[in-house]
């Protein structure tokens, strides 16, 4: 991730400011609309249909690594493979790796034994080094990557050593980025270059199945539409030109479709920021502000439905938690304890502990005013920090004036929000040139033990007992996307991290 801290811009202009698949702009839909899902009976056909028809940017390049456009990069799973792939628990899996073993900053990983590309000719080490060279310097796949210092070929070509900055505990899921064959690596609009997916470019907007994948999935053709901005896509789904739309919700807004929809979880982070230079807001300060949000609230009224309630910064879904024996629970709003907190720090709350000449704690909480979700869940906040005595005075900017104020610190609280890498890494919010770390000392103690988890040197349980007692951000909610596809579509699988996820075997009428 390049720059100090005025990578804010890059990052805040995408997803606000952290994005694991890259400098892509997302679609903005139009019209509110609350998530449903359809109960009505699909229509029966013959037998299982085999072909989905699926957006794309004909007019950009399908090569993972220097594609600019949203709908194409979504596609790389079905092209490409990575060396670990991460299943829907947020878990790597080996894909075109046997197996890695990690020592301290080295990581060795050893191939799949007879890995080939769709045309047939063998996956080798040279191709994974030049692959990961290709990632390590694309906007899609830098985030990713930011703690990997060089790969090189090892063992004759049975392996690939990688050299890391530093010892990480998640270098398992940053091995997910493509690996595409070095010979022949186009980039013209359209095109893709060979990889090892379940499927392959056989003709212009046509992907067949990869002959040499070793699978043999239920949809066989997945015909490409070229279709640009979201009101077209919607209307492509309506009148059957596609079969299949997601879309993120990056802006706020809920595209108006009559066919089935379903809400997507991905890893967007919605969180307060909170100024480190401000006075009045101390550890216990922060602790109140925490407990008297109604996250639940934020989700439904806040994000149309379309989020889950954030008690920690690692999602739910991720199997991590369950292997170290920690649920995060949805955490519920305690007026009473919020008040016992601002109480005895001196600040009226109607409390009758408050003492005589109580002082009435004010803050500003900036937001972007060009996000529909974020307007609204500035609005729901003020009221919430009110009910506990909390004066809030919304302080909305349109996108360009909203970067810079919190760029400059000129906030209380701002209303933010991250899309985490693949490996669920917190590196934006603690380090110096993180794109996240505005308000945040990154030399705190909380950051220190944020680094040691990631080094294997503490536990997760500590980190997030720290955590939640510094909260040197707060979090609110996990957004969700959409996915809307015909009602004869059943029994889709879309992932935290692939749309697309499971297609091959995708129940379709």
């Amino acid at each position: 991730m390049g720059g100090v801290k005025t990578s804010l811009v890059l990052w805040l202009s995408l997803c606000l400011l952290v994005c694991c698949l890259g400098g892509c702009q997302m679609d903005t839909p139009d019209q509110p609309q609350t998530p449903t899902t359809s109960t009505t009976r699909p229509v029966q056909t013959d037998g299982p249909v085999t072909t989905v028809s699926l957006r794309y940017n004909g007019e950009d390049t399908l090569n993972p690594f220097v594609t600019k456009s949203r709908s194409n990069l979504e596609l790389a799973p079905l092209l490409y493979e990575g060396l670990s792939r991460i299943d829907d628990t947020l878990t790597a899996k080996p894909a075109l790796a046997a197996k890695w073993v990690a020592d301290g900053t080295t990581v060795t990983v050893t191939l799949r034994e007879g890995a080939k590309f769709s045309d047939g000719s063998a996956v080798t080490a040279n191709d994974v080094v030049e692959s990961f060279k290709k990632a390590k310097k694309s906007d899609n796949f830098a985030t990713l990557l930011q703690n990997f210092r060089s790969a090189a070929s090892a063992n004759k070509g049975k392996e690939i050593r990688f050299t890391l900055e530093d010892p990480d505990i998640g270098f398992d899921a940053c091995l997910s980025f493509p690996i595409i064959k070095k010979s022949g690596a186009t980039e013209k609009a359209g095109e893709a270059p060979l990889g090892s997916g379940l499927y392959h470019l056989s003709e212009k907007n046509l992907l067949t199945v990869n002959p040499h994948a070793g699978q043999t999935p239920v949809i066989t053709t997945v015909k490409l539409v070229s279709v640009s901005d979201i009101n077209a896509q919607v209307h492509a789904l309506e009148n059957g030109t596609i079969g299949y739309l997601f879309s993120d919700l990056y802006g706020g807004n809920v595209p108006y479709t009559t066919a089935a929809t379903t809400a997507v979880d991905i890893p967007y982070l919605i969180f307060l920021g909170v100024n480190d230079k401000r006075n009045a807001l101390t550890e216990s300060v922060r602790q109140a502000v925490s407990l008297a949000v109604d996250r639940d609230t934020l989700a439904v009224e806040g994000h149309s439905g379309y989020a889950r309630s954030a008690s920690a910064p690692f999602h739910p879904l991720w199997s991590g938690l369950a292997a170290a024996d920690l649920s995060l629970s949805s955490p519920t709003s305690d007026t009473a304890a919020a008040k016992a907190l601002l109480s005895a720090d001196g600040y009226k709350t109607g409390l009758q502990t408050d003492v005589r000449r109580p002082k009435t704690l004010s803050l500003t909480l900036l937001f972007n005013s060009d996000n529909a979700f974020r307007v609204t869940t500035a609005s729901l906040l003020q009221l919430q920090l009110a009910s506990v005595g909390i004066t809030v005075t919304l302080d909305p900017q349109p996108f360009s004036a909203y970067l810079k104020k919190v760029k400059d610190g000129k906030y209380d609280l701002y209303l933010g929000e991250v899309r985490l890498p693949a490996d669920g890494s917190l590196a934006c919010f603690f380090t110096e040139d993180g794109g996240a770390s505005f308000g945040i000392d990154t030399e705190s103690t909380v950051a220190v033990y944020y680094t040691r988890y990631r080094k294997g040197t503490v536990s997760l349980a500590e980190f997030l007992d720290v955590f939640q007692q510094k909260l040197p951000f707060i979090p609110l909610n996990w957004q969700k996307g959409m996915a809307a596809f015909k009602r004869s579509y059943r029994h889709i699988t879309p992932s935290v991290l692939d749309p697309y996820y499971g297609l091959g075997n995708w129940d379709i009428q």
